[in-house]
C-alpha cells in the first residue's frame, strides 16, 4: 500500500518535474514547457487517477478537461485585466519621460552611495513592483545604479534582492488571485498573512543590499556607523506602513504605500538631519539631459491616481459595498465554476488612473493607445505561459492529483511540511519566473497540506507566498532581464 502510495504521488508529481527538467534543462521557455507539463498531466489524470471517468465520470475524461480548461482561461482573464493596462502604464511613464524625472529627483537628493542604494533599490524599486513588476522593476532599476558608478554584476544582484521584499505583491497584488481563487479566503486575510512573514524579515534582504553596496565604496567609507543607522530607518519606515496595508487594506497597495509613505518620510527625515545641499556634482540619473520639462507630481500622477482609488474602493464603506456587489458568475455542468467582481478588480481600476494620467500629462488617446499596443504585444508570451501553468494546475487539482502529493509530503515529512512550505514557493517561482506561476502551482497542496495536518491554513499560505515572493531574487527570468538592460551576457 505504501509502495502503490509513493508510486501515485511521483506520478502525479510528474507534469512538475517536467516542467522543471524543460526549463531548467533543456532551457525551454515557460509556455513551451507549460503546455508539455499540461499534456504530460492530462495523460496522467486520464489513465491514472481516472478524470472524467471515476471523477466527474458522468461528464467524460474530454469534457471534463474541457471544464477545468474553461476554468483557466477566466481565471487567465481576470489576472490579464490587471497586466495588460498596468504594462500600458508602464509604457505611458516610459515614453512619456516620468520615469525619467523621478529618477533625476532620487539621483539629485544626496551624494552618498548608500543614500542613492537604500532610494533606488529599496523605496523605487518597491514602488515600481507594486506598479508594475513582469521584469520592469529590475530593468528600470538597475542601470540607474551602474550609471552611478556600480559594477553591472553588482547592480542587478543588489536591485534583485531589493525589489523581493515586495514580489508576492506586484502588480497591484497580482500573485495574490490565484491564492484568492484557490482558496476562497479574501485578499486582506492572505495579504496580512504574506505580509506578517516580509514585514518580520524583510530587514535582513535591505541589509544584504547595504552589505552589497558598502563593499562597493572605497576605503572606509563603507564602514561609517551613519550609513548603517539609515538602513534601519528605511526598513523600519518602509515595513510598518506596508504590513498596516497589507493587514487592513489588502493586497493592492502594500508595495506603493509602504514605498511611498516610507520614501517621503526618509527623504523629510534625511534632510533635517542632513541639511547641507547635496554635492555640485550629484549622481545623474540615466539620460538625464533628454529629461523633459515635467513636474515631478505630474510625472507621478498616474500612481498617484492609482494610489486614492484604491483606497477609496476599500476603505470607504458605501463605495465597498456598491462596487463589490457587482459580481458576474457562473457554472458549468455543476462542477466548475468563478465569480468576477468587474469594478472592484484592480485592473478596471488600472484602466481608470492610466487615462486620467494620460490627461494630465496631455498625452492624446492616439497616443496612448500606440503606448498600450506596445504592451499588447508583450503580453502575448505571457498569456501563453499564464494559460499552460493555469490549466496543469486546474487539471492536477480537478483530478485529486495535489491531492496525492500532499499526501506524500505529509507522509514523508510530517510535522516538518510547514518549513518546506517556503522552499516549496521559492522553487516554483525560480522555475516559472513568476511568483504568480508559483501560486497557481502550489496553492492547492498547501492548502491538503494544512487539512491534512490539521493546521490553521493562513499561516502556512503565508510562508507559502512569503517564498513565492524571496524566490523573485533568484528567478532566471529577472536575472536575464537585468542582464540585458546593463549590457551584459552569458
Amino acid at each position: 500500500m505504501q509502495t502503490d502510495v509513493l508510486l501515485q504521488a511521483v506520478l502525479a508529481a510528474s507534469p512538475i518535474l517536467i516542467v522543471l527538467i524543460l526549463i531548467l534543462g533543456a532551457k525551454w521557455s515557460a509556455a513551451k514547457a507549460g503546455w508539455v507539463g499540461f499534456g504530460v498531466a492530462l495523460v496522467v489524470a486520464w489513465g491514472v487517477f481516472g478524470f472524467g471517468r471515476t471523477l466527474h465520470g458522468e461528464l467524460g475524461p474530454v469534457v471534463a478537461s474541457g471544464g477545468a480548461m474553461v476554468e483557466a482561461l477566466f481565471t487567465a482573464a481576470t489576472i490579464l485585466w490587471i497586466i495588460v493596462p498596468d504594462l500600458c502604464l508602464y509604457q505611458l511613464q516610459l515614453r512619456t519621460g516620468a520615469i525619467e524625472v523621478l529618477q533625476g529627483h532620487i539621483a539629485g537628493f544626496s551624494d552618498d552611495p548608500r543614500i542613492l542604494v537604500i532610494l533606488v533599490a529599496w523605496f523605487f524599486t518597491l514602488f515600481l513592483e507594486g506598479a508594475a513588476a513582469f521584469g520592469s522593476t529590475i530593468a528600470l532599476a538597475a542601470p540607474f545604479l551602474v550609471s552611478s558608478g556600480y559594477r553591472p554584476i553588482e547592480a542587478i544582484t543588489i536591485v534583485l534582492i531589493g525589489h523581493a521584499v515586495g514580489a508576492s505583491f506586484g502588480a497591484l497584488g497580482t500573485p495574490v488571485i490565484p491564492m484568492v481563487d484557490t482558496t476562497g479566503l479574501s485578499g486582506v486575510a492572505l495579504s496580512g498573512a504574506i505580509g506578517l512573514y516580509h514585514s518580520v524579515l524583510g530587514w535582513l534582504l535591505l541589509g544584504m543590499v547595504m552589505t552589497l553596496a558598502a563593499r562597493e565604496l572605497p576605503g572606509d567609507a563603507g564602514k561609517s556607523g551613519s550609513g548603517w543607522g539609515w538602513f534601519l530607518v528605511a526598513a523600519v519606515l518602509f515595513l510598518v506602513p506596508f504590513y498596516l496595508i497589507c493587514r487592513f487594506v489588502g493586497p493592492e497597495l502594500c508595495n506603493m504605500v509602504g514605498a511611498a509613505v516610507g520614501g517621503v518620510g526618509f527623504m523629510l527625515l534625511y534632510r533635517v538631519v542632513q541639511p547641507r545641499p547635496p554635492s555640485a556634482h550629484p549622481i545623474a540619473a540615466p539620460d538625464s539631459e533628454a529629461t523633459p520639462n515635467m513636474h515631478v507630481l505630474q510625472a507621478a500622477s498616474p500612481y498617484l491616481i492609482l494610489i486614492v482609488l484604491v483606497l477609496s474602493t476599500r476603505l470607504i464603506p458605501p463605495v465597498q459595498r456598491t462596487l463589490a456587489g457587482l459580481v458576474w458568475e457562473w457554472s458549468l455542468f455543476g462542477v466548475f465554476s468563478d465569480r468576477f467582481a468587474p469594478l472592484y478588480q484592480p485592473g478596471t481600476l488600472l484602466f481608470v488612473a492610466l487615462v486620467l494620467g494620460a490627461l494630465v500629462k496631455r498625452v492624446s488617446m492616439a497616443h496612448l493607445w500606440a503606448f498600450c499596443w506596445q504592451s499588447l504585444k508583450q503580453v502575448a508570451t505571457v498569456t501563453m505561459a499564464l494559460v499552460a501553468m493555469l490549466g496543469l494546475s486546474n487539471i492536477m487539482n480537478h483530478a485529486h492529483m495535489i491531492d496525492s502529493l500532499a499526501t506524500a509530503t505529509v507522509a514523508g515529512a510530517g510535522g516538518a511540511s510547514p518549513f518546506i512550505a517556503p522552499f516549496v514557493g521559492v522553487l516554483g517561482t525560480f522555475m516559472t519566473g513568476s511568483a504568480t506561476a508559483s501560486n497557481i502551482l502550489f496553492t492547492e497542496l498547501q492548502e491538503t497540506t494544512a487539512q491534512t495536518l490539521g493546521l490553521p491554513l493562513l499561516p502556512l499560505l503565508g510562508v507559502s507566498g512569503f517564498g513565492a515572493g524571496v524566490g523573485n531574487a533568484i528567478a532566471l527570468q529577472n536575472i536575464i532581464v537585468g542582464e540585458a538592460t546593463v549590457g551584459l551576457s552569458g
